[in-house]
């Protein structure tokens, strides 16, 4: 199954993306864990949307479900609109 490119707003919105897919998926965090190549603690806080998550960890989890991360201008002020 084809997935649409992962595009969030915020942690919590990311987490509840790849809860979906790893759930749609029938994968337990730990199958999804050890796929990605991350700790199960790093899917955990991912899934419960922590914003500390590392983007490397992210990214890894995101390609081992298949998801294609897409990274787009922010909707609000940037640095270099001021």
């Amino acid at each position: 199954m084809e997935h649409p490119p992962l595009i969030w707003n915020d942690a919590a919105e990311l987490g509840r993306i790849i809860r979906s897919a790893r759930v749609e998926q029938d994968l337990r965090q730990e199958d999804l864990a050890f796929a990605a190549g991350v700790s199960r603690a790093l899917l955990n806080q991912v899934e419960q949307g922590k914003p500390t998550a590392r983007l490397d960890g992210i990214l890894a989890i995101a390609m081992a479900l298949g998801l294609t991360p897409a990274f787009l201008p922010a909707r609000t002020n940037a640095i270099g609109d001021v």
